[in-house]
This record gives structure tokens, sequence and C-alpha cells, in this order.
């Protein structure tokens, strides 16, 4: 296995072997583990593979999304309008559950599709801190870019 990601304050590493994801957390909450994945199946089921538990750990296993991170693209007006609809449109498909973490990291560009990943923070939230988040998020991604654009489309500051 090759260790993708570790973050020691999450108690969390990230690994992949055979074309899998396998997220461990360092504890133990089966409960809390079954709950997550049976959520995560309800909200992106193209991702959760299988999960499983033992003493001092817990493990999810999740299918990869071909594809390239939104990190790594261009910061461009049509980019953020694609991100920032993709956003709105996972929004408005997982409602009353959120993803929660609208990082660019946590999407995986595929052609003209964008794949939200990394759904740990997924929950329900007041509709109005979704958006606050949403927003927040997407400003400490594509810093006064984001202003811009949302200062031009009015729909940008949330939805009723």
């Amino acid at each position: 296995m090759e260790l993708v990601k570790h973050n020691p304050a999450k108690k969390r590493s990230v690994y992949k072997a055979d074309g899998l994801y396998h997220k461990v957390w360092h504890f133990s909450d089966p409960r809390w583990l079954a709950e997550h994945f049976e959520t995560l199946q309800s909200v992106c089921p193209e991702l959760p593979r299988d999960w499983h538990y033992g003493d001092h750990d817990m493990t999810l296993i999740m299918n990869t999304v071909p594809g390239t991170p939104a990190s790594e693209y261009p910061h461009t007006e049509q980019f953020v309008d694609a991100v920032y609809t993709a956003c709105v449109n996972n929004i408005d498909n997982t409602r009353p559950l959120y993803h929660g973490d609208w990082c660019l990291s946590n999407m995986i560009v595929n052609d003209d599709r964008i794949v939200f990943i990394d759904w740990d923070n997924v929950n329900y939230y007041p509709e109005a801190m979704v958006w606050e988040k949403l927003h927040s998020d997407l400003h400490s991604a594509f810093g006064e870019l984001f202003l811009k654009y949302c200062d031009r489309n009015k729909y940008c500051y949330g939805r009723s």
C-alpha cells in the first residue's frame, strides 16, 4: 500500500492499493463508520466500496475517481463558474445532506464533469450555513477572482 496522505491531528491516513483508496482512522467507532458508509451510499453511491474495523482502527475502502484534481486547473472565470455550478448542483442533489468541504482538492474533474470526493464532513447543516461555508471555501480557493465572479452573478449569494 502506498501512503497518500497522513493527518496526525485527525488521526487519519489514506493509502492507495489495487486501484482503491483505503482511508484509515487510527481509532475505532464502528457505529459511526457504519452510519457514515450508509450515508455515503446515499449521496455518492459510486465511491464507497466497503468498510471494516478493529480494536484500534477502522477503514473505509473507496473507489478511485478518474480525472484531475480541480486544484491543478488554472483559475479562470470560466473555471470558477464550472466549479460554482457543480457545487450548487451537488447541494441541490444531496439535500438535506451536504458535503461540507468544498476545497478544490476535494473535486475531481473528469471531462466536463466535476466529482466530489472526501465526504468526511457530510452532514445535515442549516442551509444558510451551507451557503456561507461554500462561499468561504471558494473564496479561499479563488481569492478575489471569486468575489468578482459573485459581483457579476447575483445568484452567487445563495438560493431560497
